[in-house]
């Protein structure tokens, strides 16, 4: 027989953290941009991610997704409605993980304009000579 201490420490729970990558992104007006949403411990269930827009007028996204359970990510669309921004995107967890929102930001910018080549006054002098003499050559047969 014998005597011997034990000790025996029980440590606080791992806090359950979402973020949202990129943390920012610039799209154009109609198109869509893909964000992931992480968390750091994977969960038995699926976990249903709440999202929402700053300013759905501008940048809009759906009302949840969902991470699959062993998972630690999904990934979402944002759509640029309009031009503005940077319009601020946030996902929260449900309230029993007592986890802080993750966001991110969305810009919207204009589509850009179709870059056409432009010909310089010497090309369009050039060209209008050579056109001048296609038609003499023409006029002469």
């Amino acid at each position: 027989t014998g005597l011997l201490a034990y000790s025996l420490v029980v440590g606080g729970p791992t806090q359950v953290t979402i973020v949202i990558n990129p943390p920012a992104r610039t799209v154009v007006v109609g198109a869509n941009t893909n964000f992931t949403v992480s968390i750091n411990i994977a969960q038995s269930t699926a976990t249903v991610v709440t999202l929402s827009s700053a300013n759905p007028a501008i940048v809009t996204v759906p009302p949840t997704v969902t991470i699959l359970a062993n998972q630690t990510s999904a990934i979402f669309t944002a759509t640029g409605v309009a031009v503005g921004g940077p319009v601020t995107i946030t996902a929260n967890l449900p309230p029993s993980f007592q986890a802080p929102p993750a966001t991110a930001t969305v810009t919207v910018i204009a589509a850009s304009t179709a870059n056409v080549p432009t010909l310089s006054g010497w090309a369009l002098a050039i060209l209008g000579l050579m056109l001048a003499a296609g038609a003499v050559l023409l006029m002469r047969r």
